[in-house]
């Protein structure tokens, strides 16, 4: 598990995913409601169900806090999104990893 909380994240606007703050509070509500386990860290969001984890992060390899970037477990990329990206897009991505 890690240091932080949802209410942490929503209260702080993020912190350094702030480009990314509507799109993340519409995708946690949505994950939620299809029974995933979200655990928040200051500077990663771990998304898991069943047995698979993936990673969401910020600042991925030196990136602008313009892009968001998945991981699988073991950090490797999946994909990295620009926060200009709809949200049913990013939710999409997500989902198929599943």
């Amino acid at each position: 598990m890690l240091s932080r909380t949802k209410q942490d994240y929503l209260k702080n606007n993020g912190w350094s995913s702030s480009k990314f703050f509507d799109i993340a509070k519409y995708i946690i509500e949505a994950l939620e409601s299809k029974d995933f386990e979200l655990d928040f860290g200051r500077t990663v969001i771990y998304i898991k169900k069943i047995n698979k984890l993936i990673k969401v992060y910020v600042h991925f390899n030196g990136r602008s806090n313009d892009y968001i970037t998945f991981t699988d477990s073991k950090g490797y990329e999946l994909q990295s999104f620009h926060y200009s990206v709809n949200a049913n897009d990013i939710l999409k991505f997500i989902l198929i990893q599943f």
